[in-house]
């Protein structure tokens, strides 16, 4: 089961913020690496940045960039944490889980029951076939409307900051 934008921002804030106890100065502005893996739409690579090999490589070239901050190893695990928590919330959906080396999508579904008064935890791993990606796809077609929506947004901004207000 896809969770929604909502989700995908609010439970890894909560998660660091409880648990580590680290500043808002950080989580914040870093939120935006908690959805950053659903705008690869507009790449052409449909659900590319959603692999494993995506998230070390991008928190890897965060840490290059911050490493002369002090702050630096602190900005790379948030970002990281942000963009795994991602790929585990929706593990329920098709992803490419060995992208570049695989184009599978890669579906697994976590239970969890109790049989006989003892927890079992066991999970299903289910395979599709690669989505074609590209110009003319489905998939492009519909980045189209989120563009749009963006773009609306965009045009509209001071009535909707007025109307916020």
């Amino acid at each position: 089961m896809t969770m929604d934008l909502l989700m995908h921002i609010l439970l890894p804030y909560t998660v660091l913020k409880s648990l580590f106890r680290l500043e808002n100065r950080y989580l914040l502005p870093l939120l935006f690496f908690s959805v950053f893996q659903d705008f690869d739409r507009f790449l052409l690579m449909r659900k590319a940045s959603e692999s494993p090999a995506f998230v070390l490589l991008a928190t890897a070239a965060i840490y290059m960039a911050t490493r002369q901050r002090a702050d630096g190893k602190k900005i790379s695990f948030i970002a990281g944490f942000y963009m795994l928590s991602h790929l585990v919330m929706d593990l329920g959906s098709p992803m490419p889980l060995l992208w570049p080396l695989d184009n599978t999508f890669y579906t697994v579904n976590i239970y969890f029951q109790l049989q006989n008064l003892f927890p079992v935890l066991w999970w299903e791993v289910t395979t599709t076939l690669a989505v074609k990606q590209g110009v003319g796809t489905i998939l492009w077609t519909s980045s189209f409307g989120l563009l749009a929506l963006l773009a609306m947004v965009y045009a509209f901004r001071k009535k909707i900051r007025a109307a916020v207000k």
